[in-house]
């Protein structure tokens, strides 16, 4: 018996073909947000910043799973506005910059988990832990440092203000980076081995 089509409800004319319909999926796709870079993490200079803004730059030496810290805004000791957290990523990235409001901040806490051992450094006491944010320029955080070796209720964090190495040794990376920014330190601790770095660099 020959095989006959229904011919009261034919296939729909208007549907485009498989092939067609492939090329518009994967043109769609060219047009999606980049996902990968939808946090504030900024890693380069050239948008332009935003009135009494300045750029947060730390220097990262992290390990853990999934490191951040949280900071706040803070006036005569007093908190001002809501706490921020910021994620300190570990892959292929040894400096994170981030454009913030002029002012004075403090870092509330660190996050250093690692797998099944979760842990928290408290530094909302700490001045050390402290850091201004200049208008316009590229203030230096300092280098954040997060070691592997860990305790299940012991982590090894340093921050340390090593400008002037900085500026030293990675001075063509650091060029390209902040643009024509004047880079100033925003650590409430000087970097002992400046001078002996910037007699260095004029040789």
């Amino acid at each position: 018996m020959a095989h006959t089509t229904n011919a009261a409800f034919p296939p729909p004319t208007w549907l485009p073909s498989l092939p067609l319909m492939v090329i518009a999926f994967l043109g769609c796709l060219l047009f999606l947000p980049n996902l990968s870079q939808a946090d504030n993490n900024v890693n380069t200079t050239e948008a332009p910043l935003d009135k009494k803004f300045g750029y947060l730059l730390i220097q990262l030496d992290v390990g853990g799973t999934a490191p951040s810290l949280q900071y706040s805004r803070y006036s005569d000791s007093r908190k001002r506005g809501k706490s921020q957290s910021l994620k300190l990523k570990t892959h292929d990235q040894e400096f994170l910059m981030v454009p913030l409001a002029k002012g004075n901040y403090r870092v509330e806490h660190i996050e250093a988990p690692m797998y099944d051992f979760p842990y928290k450094k408290d530094t909302k006491q700490e001045t050390t832990w402290r850091f201004t944010v200049q208008e316009q320029k590229v203030n230096y955080f300092g280098k954040l440092t997060i070691h592997p070796e860990r305790e299940q209720h012991y982590v090894e964090i340093q921050r340390s203000n090593n400008i002037g190495e900085l500026l030293f040794s990675k001075r063509e990376a650091l060029t390209s980076l902040i643009g024509a920014y004047e880079l100033v330190t925003a650590t409430p601790f000087r970097d002992d081995f400046y001078p002996y770095y910037t007699e260095e660099a004029k040789q």
